[in-house]
């Protein structure tokens, strides 16, 4: 159920921010343990062993791939489980979105040139390019938390008194 008060709004933001999180430290971690076991175990059967158990050089190579996916995945979702989120201020210099999976339509916003956030069309759907915006986010998995459209005021140059002429002439 979805309310129209800013601090529900807010509230139920954090949480699916920090339930994605959970969500993934609880995918991945598990995979990445299995298969970072699984490399050790064959590593030492290939180079104590000489491959006694059946492990070769393409086990090793496969194993070391699988367990540096699934350990990115997992050990960032925990690290920021645990460190926490931070904040930055930028200007949204694009705004795009794509389908994932075939099915799944995913929105990104990229912010000061240097990092891109996946975020929520329904929660952040308002950033556009060129607005000022202030992002609270996990740092290492780039999940947005709250993102909110800062005002810029414009400097007008009609309304600032021009200098007065001194005369000096030179």
């Amino acid at each position: 159920m979805l309310s129209s008060d800013p601090t529900m709004q807010r509230i139920e933001q954090e949480r699916r921010a920090r339930s994605s999180l959970v969500r993934n430290a609880v995918i991945w971690m598990p995979l990445f343990l299995i298969a970072f076991g699984a490399l050790l175990w064959f590593a030492v059967d290939v180079f104590f062993n000489d491959g006694e158990r059946g492990g070769t050089y393409f086990l090793l190579v496969v194993l070391s791939v699988f367990s540096f996916l699934f350990g990115y995945q997992g050990i960032h979702a925990t690290l920021d489980l645990i460190q926490g989120d931070t904040t930055m201020e930028g200007i949204v210099t694009r705004r795009w979105s794509r389908t994932d999976s075939l099915v799944i339509k995913s929105h990104y916003i990229r912010v000061n040139r240097s990092q891109i956030f996946r975020i929520d069309n329904y929660y952040h759907g308002d950033a556009k390019a060129g607005d000022v915006v202030r992002v609270r986010y996990y740092p290492r998995s780039a999940v947005v938390i709250e993102l909110e459209r800062l005002e810029i005021p414009l400097e007008d140059d009609a309304d600032t008194p021009a200098e007065p002429d001194t005369g000096s002439g030179r």
